[in-house]
Formats: structure tokens, sequence, C-alpha cells
């Protein structure tokens, strides 16, 4: 399949979904080299509706922040930054790797964070803020994993619904279903990979979406860290205002409506300002971020 073929398949089961609201379905991983191809071909998606409804739901993400009408068509580090995050998914697939194959999945992730580094930064404003648009909901993926028990066995299924024949007969098999979300930053639990790997690729990958990485420095994992792309965003008065509006105006997941997150986000920030070298440039741009956060 040719990678313009890859790029419209990718639109349509990550892109689209991510944006619109969705089943997310990863395709075929595509790899360090090809993920920075595909932001260098120019492509987009190829149904014109679809590519409609996609861009009305990046305009109304955006408008959350600041007041646009219109979003420039998402540029070649959006479409990279998509099959990375596909990779990403693809690394916490169980049926990715074999016994004679668990290193598909470290390789997989060693990837997605040498592509990541290749990813430029956001050029402007504007730029972290399409990023943004495209990309803010990806911290809410997650995966519905079932197992089921019966009495004389059980199975469990990732991402997948069961067999019918599993719950048959259901009182006479003592049939019992445990149904579990999992969210992203847990995804490569059970999967032979490194520890640590997963995250540090996750972390790199939010990295390059600025705006995105702020808004959720308040997540368990991987902790927030002030890298050159959110140091660069806070750097000027309108940087971070435009932070600060993604930071308190982020709408979170409805198992955590409940709750603020400003304590957890100040702590996160606090935390990442700490291991920055003391009397530096980072430095003073992190703690006047901070303050800004405070006031």
């Amino acid at each position: 399949m040719r990678l313009a073929e890859r790029a419209a398949v990718l639109g349509r089961h990550i892109l689209a979904p991510l944006v619109l609201g969705g089943a997310v379905r990863p395709v075929r991983p595509f790899g360090p080299k090809l993920v920075i191809e595909l932001g260098e071909l120019g492509v987009g998606i190829d149904d014109d509706e679809l590519r409609l409804d996609v861009d009305l739901a990046r305009v109304r993400q955006a408008r959350r922040l600041v007041p646009v009408d219109v979003l420039p068509d998402m540029g070649g580090a959006e479409w990279s930054l998509a099959a990375a995050l596909n990779d990403l998914l693809q690394a916490t697939n169980h049926l990715l790797s074999g016994p004679a194959t668990r290193g598909r999945h470290d390789a997989l992730l060693a990837g997605v964070h040498a592509a990541c580094a290749l990813v430029p930064r956001p050029a402007d404003l504007l730029a972290a803020l399409v990023r943004h648009a495209t990309f803010a909901r990806a911290i809410e993926l997650c995966r519905r994993d079932t197992r089921v028990s019966w009495w004389v066995g059980s199975a469990g299924f990732r991402g997948e619904k069961p067999p019918a024949r599993l719950l048959s007969w259901p009182n006479l098999r003592r049939v019992r279903v445990e149904r579990r979300t999992v969210l992203l930053a847990d995804m490569a639990r059970g999967v032979p990979a490194s520890a640590g790997a997963y995250a540090r690729a996750l972390g790199a990958w939010l990295s390059c979406t600025p705006l995105t990485d702020l808004a959720w420095a308040d997540r368990p994992s991987p902790a927030f860290a002030w890298t050159a792309n959110s140091l660069s965003l806070v750097s000027t008065v309108e940087g971070r205002n435009l932070a600060l509006r993604a930071v308190a105006r982020r709408q979170p997941p409805p198992e955590r409506r409940e709750k603020a997150p400003a304590p957890r986000t100040r702590a996160a920030l606090e935390a990442a300002t700490a291991a920055l070298p003391a009397a530096s440039a980072a430095r003073d741009a992190a703690e006047a971020f901070l303050r800004d956060i405070a006031s």
C-alpha cells in the first residue's frame, strides 16, 4: 500500500474519530521513517464531508481558547503526530508480538520517541493552537477491557468484545463478566515493554503539542516535565495567556469532573520547575507561568 493510501486510512481511523469523538482503531505501524515522510507528503483527509466535520470540530476546540472562525488545514506536523500516536497505541497491542518477537514493543516505542524528536517545534502561537485543536482529546483515549470467568476457566480481552459462546448459558456455567476502563497512560500494562519505555514515549509525544501538554499537566503519568516546546510557549506574555486558558478551560473526563484540576496542576508544575537549573532563563519562564497560575 502506498504511503498516500495509508495516510487516507490513518485519517479515517485515527485523526477523524480522535477529533470528532468515536472509536479510534489503530492501523498498521508506520515506524519513525514513515512517520516523518508522512509529514512531508502534504496529505489530507480524502473524504470531503468528513474533512469538513473534522475542521469544524477543530475550530470548536480552538474557540475554547481564542475567538477564531477558521483554522489552517492540518499540516505535516499534525499528520506525523497522528502516525506517531498510532504507533504508540500499537505498542500496547498484545497481538503485536509472539514468544520470539517480544522486542517489537520496545522497538516501536523507541521509534515513536525518535520520530517525536524530529517533529519541528510549533513556529508560532497559531501553530501551537492548531496542534492543540487536533490533539486536545488524545489524553482522554481509553480502552475497554473485559474478563470473562466461568466454572472451569477464564479469559481476558483487551479492547475486544468476548465471543458470544463464552457468554452463553450464564446461570448454568456461572458466567461472570468484569469490564474495566484502561486510560491511555496505563495501556501498556501487560505487554512485554521495558519499564518506563511507554511513559517516556508518551511524554515525548505530548511534548510536541505544548498546549495539550500543559493543559493536562496534572496527569498521573507520565509526570509533566518542562521541555523546549512548552518553555518556548510560556516565554512570552501572549503564550502564557494562551497556556493559562488551556489549563483553566480544559474539560476533565467524566470520572474526574467533580474535582478541580488547579491544585494538582500547580503541584505538577512546581515539581517540574524545581527540576530546572536555578538562575536560568528556563527557570525564570517556568516560575513566571507558575505565578500566573497562582494568581
